[in-house]
């Protein structure tokens, strides 16, 4: 997936003495980040590069994750199956969805 830097918003990439010093392990390839970026403009809720930019001002130290989740599947009781709501800082599968897979005997 396409790595930024947080502070110019550019694709990261690797210079030899970059390599070299071990400061950097991204190997940037322009053919691969332009055609992963194009997924995630087809795929997202993100209508332009300036929106989904944006998203990243939610990071608020130098360095971190971004994750996002759209157009997530439901479940049969129409509830989605990755649960983001119980615990703010962890993704779940929603159990409360799952069948219990488990006989009485297994209970033992």
């Amino acid at each position: 997936m396409p790595c930024f830097d947080l502070t110019t918003q550019q694709p990261v990439q690797n210079t030899d003495d970059d390599q070299i010093n071990g400061t950097l392990t991204y190997t940037y390839d322009r053919s691969k980040h332009e055609l992963e970026m194009q997924l995630i403009m087809k795929y997202s809720p993100f209508q332009t590069m300036n929106d989904l930019f944006k998203q990243f001002d939610l990071i608020k130290s130098s360095s971190g994750t971004l994750i996002v989740l759209y157009n997530l599947k439901l479940s049969d009781i129409g509830e989605p199956e990755l649960d983001i709501k119980t615990d703010p800082y962890d993704i779940l599968i929603d159990s409360r969805n799952r069948r219990n897979l488990l006989t009485d005997d297994d209970d033992r």
